[in-house]
């Protein structure tokens, strides 16, 4: 009889245990999704951002091609600025989508791992051609701010001091683009898929 009572007891506790075992399993899983979802808060909402920016700065430039006579090569940098900043807005838009589409709610970590490295590959495409343009934005944004804020035009006076303040300035914006690339997005790149390695590790232990 005691024997009888023995095992029901210990098939009891197995029974316990296993669904102790299964409800960490699950808590872990949701603590380390959770983590890896918010990693990703941060460059999701640094490109809303730039999506903002970059559409007041369109509307500004739009607004200004207006003031210029089509030909002089003021308006002629006024529109590619507008062209290099409408191509940025869609760099933006589509990062912003990118990042959204990561479905941290899929029951297999595998999946999000797949969709961790597609978004990566997408990104640094988008990067490099973001790269490209950032050079032509500032400069014809600030040929027209100087037109706007000291009254001349900056076009025709490309040296000496001038020439000097334009190229640090797109030297220090592509600088501070890549401190960005590196602490902004590579770096939560990586604590995203640190924690999502955590649970496939855990996830085959079992």
């Amino acid at each position: 009889m005691e024997l009888d009572e023995l095992k029901t007891a210990w098939t009891q506790y197995n029974v316990n245990l296993e669904k102790n075992l299964k409800l960490n399993e699950e808590i872990l899983r949701e603590i380390k999704l959770g983590k890896a979802k918010s990693e990703m808060k941060t460059p999701l909402r640094y490109d809303i951002s730039n999506v903002i920016l970059i559409f007041l700065i369109l509307i500004f430039l739009l607004f200004t091609l207006q003031r210029h006579s089509a030909g002089t090569n003021i308006f002629i940098v006024n529109s590619i600025g507008v062209f290099c900043y409408l191509i940025l807005l869609f760099i933006y838009i589509k990062r912003v989508l990118l990042f959204n589409s990561i479905n941290f709610d899929s029951l297999s970590i595998l999946t999000v791992q797949k969709q961790m490295i597609k978004v990566k590959e997408k990104y640094n495409v988008l990067k490099f051609f973001e790269l490209l343009l950032i050079p032509f934005a500032v400069f014809s944004l600030g040929v027209l701010l100087v037109e706007i804020v000291k009254g001349f035009n900056l076009l025709n006076y490309l040296h000496g001091k001038n020439l000097i303040v334009i190229i640090t300035t797109i030297v220090l914006t592509i600088f501070l683009m890549l401190w960005t690339f590196k602490h902004l997005y590579k770096k939560k790149f990586q604590n995203t898929e640190n924690f999502l390695k955590e649970i496939e590790e855990f996830e085959k232990e079992r």
